[in-house]
């Protein structure tokens, strides 16, 4: 956390003068790999100049989720110039990984038990294998965790993520494609053949749809469009 903070909850500023963009991620004491970044819009659509990262996190408080916890990334916005919200994921070699979340990243207030607009929620894919018939006639299903093969992830009419499933030490890890190495100008992955280029990730981050769901007893993911293959789909 840097010194000399002022205008933000970070500080000790009276809290009606806090200026902050506030990013809340569910749960807590998250693994290294990856994390929501700041960029100035400079025209192009990541700038070479470096992210400006959160200046420091704090413990949040939710009302159903992950036991109530929750941590909030703080960036003191004062005077800060546009910007975007991008989520970066760390690389075996070569830049991060970066993915658009937000256009306009603006200032945040401190919101009620209901959340912040900017959340991401760790997930771990799984499948609903259906497997005889109950005693009342209907299917018996159990969840159980994603097998290896390839997930997609779509954003606003378009794939947004490619991630490698693979089992390592009985779990398992979730590694990015970089697609923007195996798109042409149009947008469209060319490529047949894309190889994986961030780190093993033990969940994937994903923005909070519309349709997600709260209750005492957990969330449920809905609002998100995905599909797994078993297999890598030939570029379009």
């Amino acid at each position: 956390m840097r010194s000399g903070i002022t205008n933000s909850i970070l500080s000790q500023d009276p809290p009606c003068g806090n200026c902050d963009f506030l990013v809340e991620v569910y749960g807590k004491n998250h693994p290294d790999g990856q994390k929501p970044v700041v960029y100035q819009h400079q025209g192009e659509e990541f700038p070479g100049i470096r992210p400006r990262e959160a200046d420091g996190k704090l413990e949040g408080h939710r009302a159903s989720f992950a036991k109530g916890r929750s941590t909030l990334h703080v960036w003191p916005w004062k005077n800060q110039p546009p910007s975007r919200m991008i989520l970066e994921i760390d690389s075996e070699e070569g830049p991060p990984i970066r993915l658009s979340l937000l256009e306009q990243a603006e200032q945040a207030q401190w919101q009620t038990e209901k959340g912040h607009e900017n959340l991401l929620a760790p997930i771990v894919p799984m499948a609903w294998p259906s497997g005889g018939m109950a005693v009342d006639g209907k299917h018996l299903t159990w969840p159980v965790l994603a097998r290896p093969g390839y997930l997609y992830l779509f954003r606003e009419g378009r794939l947004w993520r490619e991630l490698k499933i693979t089992w390592e030490n009985d779990r398992p890890v979730f590694r990015d494609t970089r697609l923007s190495d195996y798109r042409d100008e149009d947008g469209k992955i060319t490529a047949d053949q894309r190889h994986p280029a961030g780190k093993p990730l033990e969940d994937i981050w994903v923005p909070r749809p519309a349709g997600w769901q709260e209750s005492v007893h957990g969330s449920r993911l809905r609002g998100i469009p995905l599909a797994r293959c078993p297999y890598q789909p030939a570029g379009s």
